[in-house]
């Protein structure tokens, strides 16, 4: 498949990820420790100190969250659409479950109500390649509502039905963002069990 043939509406690209049939988006395949929980730290903790407020977008089963409360950060808040994820995350990372602020619902709904410069980081794994392009404004979200430091680890070149390929230093960096750090899809192939269609990306926004 190539670009501009992806055939799921907005719509059914929700419905999907509240149900997913592919067995590596299966809530399950999202418990445990990873590799990329660990990049994310790493890329958090060399600009923002455990104090500040940290926003994941699309938490999954809590991982990531978990491994930064585990580093120390207790100002977490994420946005994650699926239920069963959630109870995922509830059932195997508890402290970090009721020490953050989960917000149940999709990005493109939920990134509105949050308040401008309302958090210090936000951070993307493997989300923001699944927005369909009719949610393009939550870019703009994403950049109003973070204070100082945003990050992406995305995939940046996989085309399928729930991929959207972006390269978000361009995002990102058309929006006035300045990228200050890349780990490119090599090393973080690497690095961690991603593929290596991705990217990772840390930019200092300037509103």
């Amino acid at each position: 498949m190539t670009a501009g043939e992806q055939e799921l509406s907005a719509g059914e690209i929700m419905e999907y990820f509240l149900d997913p049939d592919d067995p590596w988006e299966q809530p399950r395949a999202y418990v445990g420790a990873f590799e990329r929980s660990r990049l994310l730290h790493e890329l958090v903790a060399s600009r923002n100190d455990s104090s500040d407020r940290v926003l994941e977008l699309g938490c999954g089963a809590g991982a990531n969250l978990a491994h930064l409360y585990d580093h120390g950060y207790r100002d977490l808040v994420t946005i994650e659409v699926n239920p069963d994820m959630l109870s995922l995350f509830e059932s195997h990372h508890p402290q970090t479950f009721e020490t953050a602020e989960v917000v149940r619902g999709t990005i493109q709904d939920e990134i509105t109500t949050i308040p401008t410069d309302g958090v210090e980081v936000t951070a993307a794994v493997a989300v923001l390649t699944h927005l369909h392009p009719d949610h393009e404004f939550v870019f703009d979200e994403l950049v109003r509502v973070t204070a100082e430091t945003l990050i992406t680890i995305e995939n940046e070149e996989t085309v399928d039905d729930i991929f959207f390929p972006r390269n978000y230093g361009d995002v990102f960096e058309s929006r006035g963002c300045e990228q200050v750090d890349v780990v490119d899809s090599e090393t973080l192939s690497r690095r961690t069990e991603l593929s290596d269609n991705c990217y990772a990306r840390v930019f200092s926004v300037d509103t």
